[in-house]
């Protein structure tokens, strides 16, 4: 007899609804407040603020219910099964204990979040000077947008490795491997944007220096201080989570 066959079959339709519920809501919340805050600084009307509001939350909710769905069907393609008993017979034979599902749901919703800002709000992230509120971006937005879609693929496969970890339950070389190939496209995009001297708009760094009453040579000097420490930090932490993911695999192999 043929099996039957589902988009998101029942294996695995609880944790999909749990994940889409959380992910759709934070997405849909934050585009609202990021749009009304941008609506509030253009000087909309209480009624044109709130139809642009509820049009970007509708849009971020489909949005994020067709990455979700996305996800979880493609899962459904590879097998996907979850196990809800893996995680005693894992803690009894002495091997890593499986992901938490509350912190790698955390996790997908902080990537939704980033995708929702970097995509939606880049604009608006700035200083906003007083009176008026009149706002200095952070990004030279044309600079921004050219890595935008490298930064949204980078969050897409973070946001399907988390994923993944409700499936798998724990590491294996297949995810440290996975989680590997992320993490160098992660570490060469940041490194590249990290010396890009157009990213920050030099609007930003003056502004900066005349409300702090420092010059602006001096704004930039301290911005390349930071970079120095975070040439060395970002590679550092990405080095020490390859590595444990590759760790863990081999203690559970040999269990």
């Amino acid at each position: 007899m043929e099996s039957k066959k589902y988009l998101i079959g029942p294996e695995i339709f609880g944790t999909y609804l749990k994940v889409l519920r959380i992910v759709v809501s934070v997405a849909t919340v934050l585009a609202g407040i990021g749009t009304a805050i941008d609506a509030s600084i253009s000087g909309y009307g209480f009624f044109k603020a709130l139809l642009l509001v509820a049009n970007t939350a509708f849009n971020s909710a489909v949005w994020s219910f067709g990455i979700v769905t996305l996800i979880f069907a493609v899962g459904e393609r590879q097998g996907w099964k979850l196990k809800e008993g893996a995680g005693e017979e894992q803690r009894e034979s002495g091997v890593q204990k499986p992901f938490s599902r509350v912190g790698t749901v955390a996790g997908m919703v902080f990537i939704a979040i980033l995708m929702a800002v970097f995509n939606g709000y880049s604009g608006i992230l700035g200083y906003y000077s007083t009176p008026g509120a009149e706002l200095h971006p952070l990004f030279n937005q044309d600079v921004f947008n050219g890595y935008l879609v490298y930064i949204n693929l980078v969050l897409a496969a973070q946001l399907i490795f988390q994923a993944s970890k409700l499936v798998y339950r724990r590491w294996n070389y297949l995810m440290a491997a996975a989680n590997l190939a992320i993490n160098a496209a992660s570490l060469i995009l940041f490194l590249l944007m990290l010396g890009d001297p157009n990213l920050i708009n030099s609007g930003f760094i003056i502004e900066i220096a005349r409300q702090s009453g420092e010059a602006a040579e001096g704004i930039r000097t301290a911005l390349s201080m930071l970079r120095s420490v975070l040439y060395v930090v970002i590679p550092a932490i990405i080095l020490f989570d390859t590595g444990e993911g590759f760790w863990n695999a081999y203690r559970n192999s040999r269990s």
